[in-house]
């Protein structure tokens, strides 16, 4: 699955008048991340492909999950970079913009057992479905 990169700042904050931002917009602003511990593959591959496409935002808070990231932009600690399926959280006091310029790659995975419980079971299933087969590897 391929998901376009965007932005979600505070409502109130200067950039959320654009309707879509490019990677420069970002650079010296705070910015919410989330920890390398917790998801070392998207908080370090969202700040290089910043850095790479000129970008350096000014890392201002880590979290360990993107729900509480955020609530952080909302609370107008800073923005920060997400996938557009996070738009469809909708947060009050928070806006999406689309981001362009940037361009990031991650493949995700899931791991089960051999003989997964019902509960992995169902979700690799609904994973199938939603993603397709095509994608999908045993």
């Amino acid at each position: 699955m391929n998901e376009r990169l965007g932005v979600i700042l505070p409502r109130r904050h200067a950039l959320a008048v654009r309707r879509s931002l490019k990677a420069h917009h970002l650079d010296g602003q705070a910015y919410v991340g989330v920890r390398p511990d917790i998801e070392p593959a998207w908080a370090e591959a969202a700040l290089r492909a910043l850095k790479l496409a000129g970008a350096t935002p000014r890392l201002v808070q880590e979290t360990d999950t993107k729900i509480s990231l955020i609530g952080l932009v909302a609370a107008g600690i800073g923005l920060s970079v997400v996938t557009e399926s996070m738009a469809e959280l909708k947060r009050e006091g928070v806006v999406f913009r689309p981001l362009s310029g940037v361009s990031l790659e991650l493949t995700l995975s899931a791991l089960t057992l051999p003989q997964p419980s019902p509960r992995a079971a169902a979700f690799l299933e609904l994973s199938r479905y939603t993603f397709g087969a095509a994608h999908a590897r045993r």
